[in-house]
């Protein structure tokens, strides 16, 4: 491993420590945003092209969505209008401004599906986007933290438009029935995001959605342990830490994967293994349904 690349991951692991910390310090638990490690992930160890190369929008997308997420549940509108509105609305934005700065969809999500309320939490968000982004330009910029940009192959604008309906449809029908039957952490907003990243991509062998599936569920476990075993900040930092070596030893270093390793972070009085059974059942129910949606799709020649 290179300096260049443990400089990065020191940043990383030293931003969601900070911010884990001053949560506790201020006794403001709405300040954790568990994006934060994806966000990072990407845009500073990874160095995703379409992040560092739109700067604005890493700093700008992920607090402005946070921020009406929160401004809908303090205007009193009911989950079944603003949770929908709002998805589709960053789903669009996305595909408007051509970005894959997925990450925004939980940000704008979140506060709806668990209540948080306060402006902390886009205050936060705000700042830890424009922290990111800046240390994301800073290392592009200099030679001792040059990196190898990850450049990804993107389908057509055609075939993300229909991905983009299909998924929207697929998601918020599950989010329907998942809001009536089963636990909130069912439809945790990174769940959303890690199956974005698959049902998009031009890889969507059987393989890499098991090495998906495997990374989640793991992530959930690891993140769920850590918050009973340990005391916060270093239950974040051992959650993110020994999730990101496993997925990385999986081959499939996917930066939502490291923000559900935190979200048991942010929910209060949690039983044991119901965020990992919300989890896996969300997993494996999209899964199923993307995989049998894309081989329609192969059967009537229609790509998605």
């Amino acid at each position: 491993m290179t300096k260049a690349k443990i400089l990065r991951i020191t940043i990383v692991l030293a931003i969601i420590v900070a911010m884990v910390a001053m949560s506790q310090l201020l006794a403001i638990p709405q300040i954790i945003f568990p994006e934060a490690a994806a966000l990072s992930v990407g845009a500073i160890y990874l160095a995703k092209d379409d992040w560092i190369e739109s700067p604005w929008k890493l700093a700008i997308l992920p607090p402005l969505a946070s921020l009406i997420g929160v401004l809908s549940i303090r205007a009193g509108l009911p989950n079944s209008i603003s949770v929908p509105v709002l998805f589709c609305l960053i789903v669009i934005s996305l595909r408007l401004l051509k970005s894959e700065l997925f990450p925004t969809i939980s940000a704008g999500v979140l506060p709806l599906i668990f209540r948080i309320s306060t402006l902390y939490f886009p205050i936060s968000v705000l700042i830890i986007s424009l922290l990111i982004t800046l240390i994301s330009q800073l290392l592009k910029q200099s030679p001792n933290g040059s990196i190898q940009t990850l450049h990804q192959s993107v389908p057509s604008d055609r075939q993300l438009n229909t991905t983009a309906i299909v998924y929207s449809a697929i998601v918020l029908i599950w989010i329907l029935f998942a809001w009536n039957f089963l636990p909130k952490v069912s439809i945790a907003p990174p769940l959303f995001v890690s199956f974005y990243d698959w049902f998009s991509s031009n890889d969507q062998s059987h393989r890499r959605l098991l090495r998906r599936f495997i990374s989640i569920i793991t992530a959930a476990t690891i993140g769920e342990a850590a918050i009973h075993l340990f005391p916060r900040p270093l239950s974040a930092l051992v959650a993110v830490a020994v999730t990101w070596a496993i997925i990385t030893l999986l081959e499939d270093l996917h930066p939502p994967t490291l923000a559900i390793s935190l979200l048991p972070l942010i929910l209060p009085n949690l039983k044991a293994f119901t965020f990992v059974a919300g989890v896996g059942v969300t997993t494996i129910c999209l899964g199923a349904i993307g995989v049998e949606v894309k081989r329609l799709a192969k059967w009537r020649s229609r790509p998605l």
